[in-house]
């Protein structure tokens, strides 16, 4: 990533390609992590599920990057409306998934799959309104489209981890 603490707006649509593949990366270890420390068989299916899903989105960024770095979209011009990079550095300095090597420990330090459950609720709302952001400052067509359908994917998983949460109790 490009100038991550300097100016903002210097987000071009590969960093973000990249940035999106980080966070899917992480959001698989962290379901993987979590459907390993739950005893619960329902909640085993719910978080190797959610993992699957993660694994889609990774082949899907990291397909757009390739196509990007190929066109030598790293010359192209970058974001020029400094909320957009501002923001987009906002989000990816606070993460929404911890780091691989952390997500089991992450998913250790919860007291239940309750508590995984609303932590990945959190993680995929944060992941929707960056992949929406995203979608909106891309310059090229094929990237608005990759990120519009992936936000809308992730907006499918809210309402899937909502409905575990709710059979759950919480």
């Amino acid at each position: 990533m490009a100038n991550k603490t300097g100016a903002a707006g210097s987000f071009s649509d590969l960093e973000a390609a990249k940035a999106a593949a980080a966070m899917e990366r992480e959001g698989l270890a962290f379901y993987q992590a979590a459907a390993k420390a739950t005893k619960n068989p329902e909640l085993v299916k719910v978080f190797e599920a959610m993992a699957a899903e993660e694994k889609k989105h990774l082949a899907d960024f990291e397909d757009l990057a390739g196509e990007l770095a190929r066109a030598k979209a790293a010359t192209e011009e970058y974001w020029d409306d400094p909320e957009v990079g501002e923001y987009i550095h906002a989000v990816i300095a606070q993460k929404v998934f911890p780091l691989p090597a952390n997500a089991a420990g992450t998913v250790a330090g919860m007291a239940s799959t309750v508590d995984a459950l609303r932590f990945a609720l959190g993680a995929e709302k944060d992941t929707v309104l960056f992949y929406s952001l995203c979608a909106d400052s891309a310059r090229g067509a094929d990237v608005r489209e990759i990120f519009n359908r992936l936000a809308r994917e992730e907006r499918k998983h809210i309402a899937m981890v909502g409905r575990w949460l709710k059979q759950a109790g919480a």
